[in-house]
């Protein structure tokens, strides 16, 4: 009797035992899993919430003119200086109230195919708090090199390049850089226009979300004229975008990063 038991309490010790060491290699294996949990955590809400929004998730309109980007665009020439936003769209990430001193600095790195992006902007006022106060930098990547230096995807460096949104340079002025300036002004859409907003000139914009939105109009002065703004706008209208989504944004007054 006193041997039964024994082997008996044997047998419970060395259940408990494996059951232990079965909990503990479970723990670890689970420790040393979380950091690749915690990466796919984030890629999945970067996903959500850069890319699925009500813009990217519908179909273009058949009524949609295509749009083209700009052909053998100088993107050195492109880059070369800062450009200031005239007017443009509200979406997710650029609220109306944060229209105020709108600046983007690109800087081209030597093989051509990579830009880093430093944008920066007012909320409620040219006095108002920066809106990229940590100057934070986004990277703009060619899409594809050998078709166009025009198509670029823009997002975080520290996410994936399919959670960037595309970033399409539709016109610029003049067709010819200047070998110093650059170009005069540029209009750059998030991507092609997708949704009927104007039906009675058939005329379409991007989404309001996070990818696939927006529409800009960059000069480099950082006060454009009434005439050049009308310009541009027109170009943007002949391209087939409804310019009535577009805001003017306040630069008088403002004081910008160094």
């Amino acid at each position: 009797y006193v041997r039964d038991s024994s082997r008996g309490k044997k047998r419970q010790e060395d259940t408990l035992f494996e059951r232990t060491t079965t909990a503990l290699g479970t723990r670890h294996n689970t420790m040393r899993a979380l950091p690749v949990i915690l990466l796919v955590v984030v890629v999945v809400v970067a996903v959500f919430a850069n890319g699925v929004d009500a813009g990217s998730l519908r179909r273009t309109d058949p009524t949609c003119k295509t749009v083209e980007t700009v052909p053998d665009l100088d993107l050195s020439a492109y880059t070369k200086h800062p450009w200031y936003v005239a007017q443009q769209q509200v979406v997710r990430y650029q609220p109306l109230d944060a229209f105020y001193c709108v600046r983007a600095e690109y800087t081209l790195n030597d093989a051509g195919d990579e830009v880093e992006v430093f944008n920066s902007a007012r909320n409620g006022g040219v006095d108002g708090d920066p809106t990229n106060a940590q100057g934070m930098r986004l990277q703009a990547l060619v899409e594809d090199k050998d078709v166009s230096n025009s198509k670029l995807l823009v997002g975080p460096t520290f996410l994936p390049r399919f959670t960037y949104g595309p970033y399409w340079i539709v016109a610029v002025s003049p067709d010819t850089p200047d070998p110093e300036l650059g170009y005069d002004w540029a209009i750059v859409s998030g991507g092609a226009p997708t949704r009927l907003t104007d039906q009675e000139n058939g005329l379409c914009s991007t989404g309001s979300g996070m990818n696939d939105s927006g529409l800009w109009l960059f000069t480099r002065e950082p006060i454009a004229s009434a005439e050049v703004v009308e310009l541009m706008r027109t170009t943007a209208r002949e391209l087939g975008f409804d310019v009535s989504v577009l805001k003017p944004v306040t630069q008088e007054g403002c004081e910008y990063p160094e």
